[in-house]
């Protein structure tokens, strides 16, 4: 299957939410709860590897990656130790295959997998993998997720300094073309565009 052909354009969703069919105050207080709920889960199964990481850092098995991509490289790599600890901590995407096989292909043929991919390494870095700071993760769930999207946007538009953060890593570690803007970046051009027209109009 082609993914570049997938639409993703739902029209009668959009309609719905255009016209407020599905979403009221109630189905909204719903919803944030859902979020809240599974952001908490998302985030602990990572967090509850850390240790487990820290261990291996401590006993100078393995030395701690100092970004998403050098982690990326080393999963890609042949560093066992290193590989077999990721690959128990992610069971659900283990096979029997070596863990160089599972991600050092990635998938690139198929871009939105590789983000998604990306975006769950983007995860592990920041909340069960780089030195504590003080400072807080900012890898959300939802945030993280919207990474399956960017191959398919020449632009995508955010107004969270921490989306906006890792999806840029993901468009450079995945290779695309994509822009990550700001939000007022993207409403000023349409402004100053509507204020060249009137002026030549």
């Amino acid at each position: 299957m082609n993914w570049e052909r997938i639409s993703l354009r739902l029209p009668a969703y959009e309609r719905a939410v255009a016209l407020r069919e599905v979403v009221d105050d109630e189905a909204s207080a719903q919803e944030r709860a859902h979020a809240a709920n599974v952001k908490s889960t998302f985030e602990t199964v990572f967090t509850d590897a850390r240790p487990h990481f820290e261990e291996l850092f401590r006993s100078g098995k393995e030395s701690r990656p100092s970004s998403v991509a050098d982690l990326v490289s080393r999963l890609q790599g042949t560093e066992v130790r290193f590989g077999t600890l990721v690959r128990d901590f992610t069971s659900e995407w283990r096979s029997e295959s070596p863990m160089r096989t599972q991600f050092g292909d990635l998938s690139p043929e198929c871009r939105p997998f590789h983000t998604l991919l990306l975006a769950i390494c983007v995860a592990q870095y920041d909340l069960a993998i780089r030195e504590e700071d003080g400072t807080k993760p900012s890898s959300h769930r939802n945030d993280l997720f919207m990474a399956v999207y960017l191959p398919y946007c020449d632009e995508f538009v955010s107004d969270d300094r921490g989306q906006q953060s890792r999806l840029r890593e993901i468009v450079s570690l995945c290779k695309l073309t994509t822009r990550v803007r700001w939000y007022r970046e993207f409403r000023d051009s349409f402004l100053r565009e509507c204020s060249r027209s009137k002026r030549t109009g």
